[in-house]
């Protein structure tokens, strides 16, 4: 049987543009399609272990089904020899999905002749802190042609895993504030909020950690360990060998915060809870102290990122709001990241 020659349409969000890319790729296949008009869908997401391209955009299980963080994406492929008059994508939860992208065209129906790129990338992201830890996600694509055929298709097979853990040093002042303030932004950002809580031995956030995608804590640390609420220390090496034990289930963090003295001092700690995938880790590059002013600059973090503003957006309104703490730090590449994040639909 000779080769059908079939053309797609691919369509996927990044963090780093805050955008979905409509592109087209030109590829030979047997039978893709039948030589009628097809559209595929796929979730897209960053695995433990690999990228899929080069949009890190929230992390991802294993097998790519369970979904956590602010800028997920929706992939769909279009081919029809026919030509396009109208495509569409949509995203949500099961039965309640909404309109992502859509584009319909009048005249000049495009065939996608190898070489040709009819479209410009187009801003049209998709976050999982919409809805609620556990929820499934479901993702649509829908074509119609000139003559009135169409083909659609639907993936029901991802599920959002968006878990937090927030904990706080019984020993000190303003340790419980903090934590109560990093926990309330994750229960904004539609995350199960697990906290804050002050007696939790070393054994018990150890055991932890593999099941959450969100991790606060407010304590002593150093740059290579911190204390859990027994002040018995947590070296980043003890956390990394921890979460090796992280199941299909549980996607990697996409946010980490160690509150204490030098915790980002040098990226040991950063290292450790970034054995699988870690979008955004904040830490402090000096000594700390358990003050109103250090529970101020906190709170003023959180409540920018409840308001759905970067990770740098943030650290910068906090340090405006008190200058003294001017010192916090993140890795490059870890200032877009957005703790929550919402889009509207097309």
């Amino acid at each position: 049987m000779a080769k059908r020659r079939r053309y797609q349409l691919v369509l996927v969000a990044g963090l780093v543009t805050v955008s979905l890319l409509l592109f087209l790729h030109f590829e030979e296949a047997q039978g893709w399609g039948g030589g009628g008009p097809t559209a595929r869908v796929w979730g897209f997401c960053k695995n433990k272990g690999s990228e899929l391209g080069t949009y890190p955009c929230c992390a991802g299980d294993r097998n790519g089904k369970y979904y956590s963080g602010t800028c997920a994406a929706v992939r769909g492929h279009f081919a029809s020899s026919s030509g396009l008059k109208e495509i569409a994508l949509w995203a949500g939860t099961y039965g309640s999905s909404v309109r992502r992208y859509h584009r319909e065209w009048t005249s000049n129906y495009p065939t996608y002749y190898p070489g040709e790129f009819v479209c410009p990338p187009l801003s049209v992201p998709f976050s999982t802190t919409q809805w609620q830890n556990g929820s499934g996600l479901e993702l649509k694509a829908k074509l119609w042609t000139p003559g009135g055929s169409t083909a659609s298709d639907t993936d029901t097979s991802h599920v959002i895993r968006n878990r937090g853990y927030s904990l706080y040093h019984p020993g000190l002042t303003t340790t419980s504030s903090r934590a109560t303030y990093a926990d309330s932004a994750f229960a904004t950002a539609k995350h199960t909020a697990w906290g804050p809580y002050g007696n939790h031995d070393k054994w018990t956030v150890l055991a932890n950690l593999p099941y959450r995608q969100a991790f606060f804590i407010a304590t002593h640390s150093s740059y290579s360990s911190f204390q859990a609420c027994d002040s018995r220390s947590i070296s980043a090496s003890e956390v990394s060998d921890e979460l090796e034990k992280r199941s299909n289930q549980d996607p990697g963090f996409s946010f980490v915060f160690i509150d204490g003295c030098n915790s980002a001092t040098y990226w040991n700690l950063k290292n450790g809870f970034a054995n699988g995938t870690l979008l955004s880790y904040l830490g402090w590059s000096g000594d700390t102290w358990d003050e109103n002013p250090h529970k101020d600059w906190v709170w003023k973090l959180f409540e920018e990122l409840k308001d759905q503003y970067t990770l740098g957006q943030a650290r910068t309104a906090a340090t405006a709001y008190v200058p003294k703490y001017n010192f916090s730090r993140q890795p490059s590449g870890h200032a877009g990241y957005r703790l929550h994040k919402t889009y509207s639909s097309v």
